[in-house]
C-alpha cells in the first residue's frame, strides 16, 4: 500500500467538541546506520467497534528536505499535525533542527487548541549534510530518538521486550526492515486492535524513501517466524 504525500488543507479548523474517532494501532520508529526505519499496521479500531484500513505512513518532499511520519492513534489529528508540520517548515532552512522546531511548534499550538492530544508520531528527516534523524511525539513530549520506539497498542511489554532483545545502532536499513515486519507482525499476533496490512518504509541518508511492497512483507513474516520457532526450540534445548 503506497504512501501518500502531505496535502495543505483547505477546510476549517476543527471546533473542540467535534468527537474524534479512537485508533488502536501499531507504529514504530528506529535509528540505523544508514537511515531510518519506519513501519505500522493499517487497522483503525473505533470506538463504536466499527473497523476501517488506511495507510499511516505519509511521506514529504521538498527543498532539499525529507520527511517519512508515522502515527498511531487519531487520523484526523495526524492530518492536521502533518499540514501544519510541512506548512511551518516552507521558509525554514533544510536541517534536521528546523525539523524538530516546526514539530515542537505544531504540537505546541495543538496542545493549546485541543488539549490532551490523542496522537503519537514518529518522524524520521533527511537533510543535506545531516544523517538521517528520527523525533518522537507521544505522552513523553517531543524529543530525538537514538534507538528504536514502538507507539500506541504496540507499546506493550511484548513489542517492548522484543524490540529491545533484537535491536542495535549498528543494523542496516535493510536488517532494521526485518526487525520492523516481524514486531508489526507480533503486535497483530498478539495485541488486540492491531491488524491489516503491514506497511514498511525507509529513509535514507541522502533522502532516498523506500517502499517495501507487500509481497516482500509476507515473504519476510514467514522467515522470521520460522526463525523465531527454531529459536524457542533453542532456547529450551530440544
Amino acid at each position: 500500500m503506497p504512501a501518500t504525500e502531505c496535502q495543505e488543507s483547505k477546510g476549517l479548523r476543527r471546533q473542540k467538541s467535534t468527537p474524534r474517532k479512537k485508533a488502536m494501532t501499531i507504529a514504530l520508529g528506529m535509528i540505523c546506520r544508514d537511515g531510518v526505519v519506519i513501519a505500522s499496521d493499517t487497522e483503525l479500531s473505533a470506538e463504536n467497534y466499527d473497523k476501517t484500513h488506511e495507510s499511516k505512513i505519509h511521506f514529504f518532499n521538498s527543498d532539499g528536505r525529507s520527511l517519512l511520519l508515522g502515527y498511531a492513534d487519531t487520523p484526523s489529528l495526524d492530518r492536521e499535525a502533518r499540514e501544519k508540520i510541512v506548512r511551518r517548515l516552507a521558509p525554514s532552512q533544510p536541517t534536521p533542527q528546523a525539523v524538530y522546531d516546526a514539530c515542537e511548534e505544531v504540537f505546541t499550538q495543538m496542545r493549546e487548541f485541543h488539549g490532551d492530544l490523542e496522537l503519537q508520531m514518529v518522524i524520521g528527516a533527511s537533510c543535506p549534510a545531516s544523517d538521517t534523524k528520527l523525533i518522537v511525539f507521544d505522552s513523553a513530549g517531543l524529543y530525538w530518538e537514538h534507538g528504536i520506539k514502538c507507539l500506541g497498542t504496540g507499546d506493550c511489554s511484548l513489542t517492548n521486550y522484543l524490540a529491545k532483545a533484537a535491536y542495535h545502532p549498528t543494523m542496516t536499513t535493510a536488517e532494521g526492515r526485518r526487525l520492523a515486519a516481524y514486531l508489526v507482525k507480533c503486535a497483530k499476533r498478539y495485541v488486540d486492535g492491531c491488524s491489516g496490512d503491514t506497511l514498511l518504509y525507509s529513509i535514507h541518508d541522502g533522502g532516498e524513501i523506500r517502499g517495501t511492497p507487500p509481497e516482500d512483507i509476507l515473504a519476510l513474516d514467514s522467515e522470521m517466524l520460522a526463525r523465531e520457532d527454531d529459536g524457542i526450540k533453542l532456547i529450551i534445548g530440544l
